[in-house]
């Protein structure tokens, strides 16, 4: 079932041949969507580079998406659009233009979102890694919606509201059905609710990615994370064990954003929901500057100051509800001891950033994890 390789067009192109006992009898779909890699920023040359959806899986009370990466290059990979031609599955000639999936990089992503997963943050999962020997492999992943702001901004940006539409419809009935929203396609003001969700849920997760130290590379495109808050594509995930917040991965052509950016790229991500939510609306598409101070921009903002402070409590060791208690009797005082460590763990080196491994760093000086740690049983010991 997943053990599969696509006959893409070089494989046609060129007449090659499979016993016909081997190839399936139907298509499988790479999906489309913007991705700044890509020279045309409109997403008509982006999407699944070496990745198709499998389909859907329906459970007892979810539904689940399935895909595959590792599975051969498609016309849309980075690499193919810059050779301005099919490639072969394989082909090292361009960057992002093999389709392949190294065995290693599917291992450490299946751990790592187990790891995440059991942190509470929303994020893709592995359902198997297929071994296919010489260091290659597939990686069948799941979720109960894989949908990324990718899929939808593409059709924002090229100004197709009839296909954003039914982008947004799917989105909102996928996360009825699996009991996440409580309204659903019929109610009236659905695209409001949907961006006062997404607001909801980006806030609370780039919140726990902040405090965590992840860096997840958000940008403009919405790609590599999921729409409904969550976490899609590890290869250039990371945790950090201090703030390194001015590493930058290395992605061959550019460098990545860090880990202070997360926020504010989220940020024009809901701006562009917004813009959706009005375009949808009205049928005008204004510009995504206008939506800056959006109610709902401003509320997102809210919740990510509220969630940074609950994060931080929680790493204190208090529950949730001492949390919330603490917030509202003793806010001054959380507030000040909150920015006091802030100020700390932003606190660098006087070296300017250097070369790393995988891209460039400029490291942090105090290990405030340590100091948290040492805290708490400070606490323990003493009350």
């Amino acid at each position: 079932t997943f053990s599969i390789r696509i006959i893409n067009e070089f494989d046609k192109e060129h007449g090659i041949a499979y016993p016909k006992n081997r190839v399936k009898p139907h298509d499988h779909m790479a999906t489309r969507y913007l991705q700044l890699q890509h020279q045309n920023k409109q997403g008509k040359t982006s999407g699944d580079g070496r990745c198709i959806w499998n389909g859907f899986f329906k459970g007892r009370n979810k539904v689940w998406d399935v895909s595959s990466r590792g599975v051969g290059v498609t016309c849309l990979a980075p690499g193919a659009v810059e050779a301005g031609r099919p490639l072969q599955s394989g082909s090292t000639d361009f960057g992002y233009g093999c389709g392949m999936a190294e065995i290693d990089e599917l291992y450490g992503a299946s751990i790592m979102a187990e790891i995440f997963h059991r942190q509470g943050l929303v994020t893709e999962r592995m359902l198997a890694v297929i071994d296919l020997g010489d260091g290659l492999g597939i990686g069948v992943r799941a979720a109960p919606n894989l949908l990324r702001p990718a899929h939808l901004f593409l059709f924002l940006k090229q100004q197709d509201q009839a296909a954003l539409k039914r982008a947004v419809d799917y989105f909102i009935v996928r996360q009825h059905r699996n009991r996440e929203w409580k309204f659903g396609i019929h109610h009236k003001s659905k695209y409001r609710l949907m961006l006062k969700e997404v607001c909801r849920s980006f806030a609370r997760f780039v919140a726990h990615l902040d405090r965590s130290y992840i860096f997840a590379w958000m940008d403009w495109d919405g790609d590599n994370v999921l729409a409904n808050g969550g976490i899609i594509d590890y290869g250039s995930v990371r945790q950090f064990g201090l703030r390194h917040d001015q590493y930058r991965y290395d992605d061959v052509e550019r460098f990545s954003t860090n880990l202070n950016q997360q926020i504010p790229k989220s940020r024009l991500m809901m701006q562009a929901f917004a813009q959706i939510v009005h375009y949808l609306e009205t049928g005008k598409r204004l510009p995504l500057e206008r939506f800056r101070r959006h109610p709902a921009i401003r509320h997102f903002d809210h919740m990510v100051q509220k969630s940074l402070r609950q994060e931080f409590l929680r790493q204190l060791g208090f529950p949730d509800k001492e949390a919330d208690t603490l917030m509202k009797r003793y806010g001054r005082d959380v507030e000040k001891m909150y920015l006091n460590f802030v100020a700390l763990e932003r606190v660098k080196t006087r070296k300017e950033a250097q070369k790393v491994a995988d891209g460039v760093n400029r490291p942090a000086v105090f290990n405030m994890r340590t100091l948290v740690r040492n805290l708490v049983q400070f606490y323990h010991d003493h009350t």
